[in-house]
């Protein structure tokens, strides 16, 4: 519903290196490398019909980098080496680092990037309500049903007249992979996307069926936080943790082994660690047995010999993975509660840190090592997901 500044090329095997104009028409880097400036596409319009300046982009960018009170901002680390954004005409925005920092301009692309009217900011609206889901996107906000639906329109203001070419887009989230697929296979839907791989050869055997693999970045995260369970400040207790998932077992049950075992960089990327150092790490290996009885050991070590109770947060676009990662944990003694919530309510709980044991995902867009790793790696409170720092 929103775009951002540029947007990456499409391609295979998440080559991100190319980066097209989007509602920027082209970008110049000062020799410095401290200066980033974009030229805005002209009469772009928002959903409302407000025209998309360079006020817009700056009011944005401020909110990303300095969210307000109460407002939690992951993109914010992305920006850190801006110093202030200037807008010299309402066609040309200028973002002014205090140092060179090449990624920049991949990650004004991200889809997270987008903008709301910079009018709706300073009216201190709830950006969360449908109502103010106002972007310059393809497809515009119409209807919103939770737990049922929800529903978008054709832009007739998109600044590409061609496009887009369907009227809408209707989409109902489905928890249960059996009941989506059957639904996919009767012609109730036209597009499924899961987060884990259904029995695949259901669908690969219907003749008008297509299936495409498509690489993606996303690595699933099992985030302790360290703040509210005592248990998980001690690092003998998250290594017996980290010990205890079978992740070669998780692959297999449920992409059908169509993932691969990596470290938190992608496998194919340029920040990749070879197999054999990944393999390397504890808990990462192929003896379980050894993993399981070393992870009792540290837990007794910890104070825990018979294991403690914790509730696992969880997201209701995926309920296999949880189940699995419970009954792994269990082996060693930490008796799991899964608590499946709608989306959202989980980013809720997950801003407010009202969690014990949380599983989610990250899908930072690109294979660069501060998109990775900013959401636990950071001494920012409002930021780390796990305590820690």
């Amino acid at each position: 519903m929103s775009s951002s500044l540029l947007r990456f090329a499409p391609a295979v095997r998440n080559d991100q290196t190319k980066l097209l104009p989007n509602l920027a028409e082209r970008w110049e880097v000062s020799p410095d490398g401290l200066v980033y400036t974009f030229f805005l596409r002209r009469g772009v319009q928002f959903h409302d019909g407000s025209p998309f300046t360079s006020r817009d982009v700056v009011v944005n960018f401020e909110r990303i980098i300095n969210p307000p009170e109460g407002v939690n901002s992951p993109p914010a680390v992305f920006f850190d080496t801006v110093d202030h954004l200037e807008a010299p005409d309402p066609s040309t925005v200028r973002f002014v680092l205090t140092e060179p920092y090449p990624s920049l301009v991949s990650f004004v692309a991200i889809p997270w990037c987008g903008f709301y009217p910079a009018h709706l900011i300073e009216s201190g609206a709830d950006l969360r309500e449908p109502q103010n889901i106002i972007g310059t996107g393809p497809f515009r906000f119409k209807s919103y049903t939770p737990s049922v639906s929800y529903e978008l329109e054709r832009n007739p203001n998109y600044y590409d007249r061609n496009l887009p070419y369907l009227d809408g887009i209707v989409a109902y989230p489905m928890v249960d992979w059996n009941a989506a697929s059957q639904s996919f296979l009767a012609g109730q839907l036209h597009l499924y996307r899961s987060l884990t791989a259904p029995p695949l050869d259901l669908l690969e055997s219907q003749p008008d069926v297509r299936v495409v693999g498509v690489p993606t970045l996303l690595v699933w995260t099992l985030y302790t936080n360290a703040a509210n369970v005592e248990a998980f400040k001690n690092q003998r207790v998250r290594l017996a943790i980290s010990l205890a998932l079978d992740r070669e077992g998780l692959i297999a049950s449920l992409t059908e082994g169509r993932s691969r075992l990596s470290g938190w960089m992608h496998p194919d990327g340029a920040w990749a660690l070879p197999e054999e150092r990944v393999r390397s790490v504890p808990g990462f290996g192929s003896d379980k047995a050894a993993d399981i009885a070393r992870a009792k050991q540290l837990l007794a070590e910890a104070g825990y010999p018979n294991g403690f109770d914790v509730e696992l947060l969880a997201f209701n676009l995926d309920v296999s993975t949880p189940s699995s990662i419970a009954d792994q944990l269990g082996q060693i003694g930490i008796r799991v509660q899964t608590q499946i919530l709608q989306l959202g309510e989980y980013v809720s709980r997950l801003q407010d840190r009202a969690y014990q044991l949380v599983l989610g995902f990250d899908a930072p867009w690109l294979d660069e090592p501060k998109a990775t790793f900013a959401s636990w790696m950071t001494n920012d409170p409002d930021t780390s997901f796990t305590g820690l720092w």
